[in-house]
This record gives structure tokens, sequence and C-alpha cells, in this order.
């Protein structure tokens, strides 16, 4: 997960070009799950031994803020495989 973030990261500065330097950063990754019918969909994250769980919304969106100091990547276990993993950058 770390690494993926930071290779998208350096896609988005190299897509820009010359402006790379203006590029935007993401530190997010969104979950999209399929909409949720009785049970929503939840991510557990292990950062460094403490688990963090997050709950999509009624929508099937799940925003997870990424730890880029981590050096290795977590454990992810999620409770449905999710259509689409995005990392959008910020403006």
């Amino acid at each position: 997960m770390v690494a993926g973030l930071k290779e998208a990261n350096h896609l988005f500065r190299k897509a820009m070009g010359v402006l790379g330097i203006f590029a935007p950063q993401t530190k997010d990754l969104t979950f999209v799950f399929a909409p949720a019918s009785s049970v929503r969909p939840a991510v557990t994250v292990l950062w460094k031994g403490s688990p963090q769980t997050t709950i999509a919304d009624n929508d099937g969106m799940l925003v997870l803020r990424i730890d880029e100091s981590t050096k290795e990547d977590p454990d992810v276990s999620v409770t449905e495989i999710p259509e689409k993993i995005l990392a959008l950058p910020q403006r």
C-alpha cells in the first residue's frame, strides 16, 4: 500500500511534466465497494501492531489515510472485496 501510493504520486508528477513540482500529492486510498445493503464493508489495517478499522459509508465509499512514514506495508483485511481502489490527488 505504501509503495503503491508513492508510485501513484510519482506518476502524477511525471504526467504533469515540467509542472510536476506543482502536482498534487495523495495520502489517501479510496476503497469503492458495491453499495451497502444491511452490512457495510470494513477495512482493518494493522499499523505498527495496532489495528485500525474503518467502515464504508452507505454509498460503499471508504477513505483510508496512509501513514507514509511506515517503512513496510501493513497487514490489511477486508470484509468484502472492493470494486476499485483509487489514489486520488488532493489539491
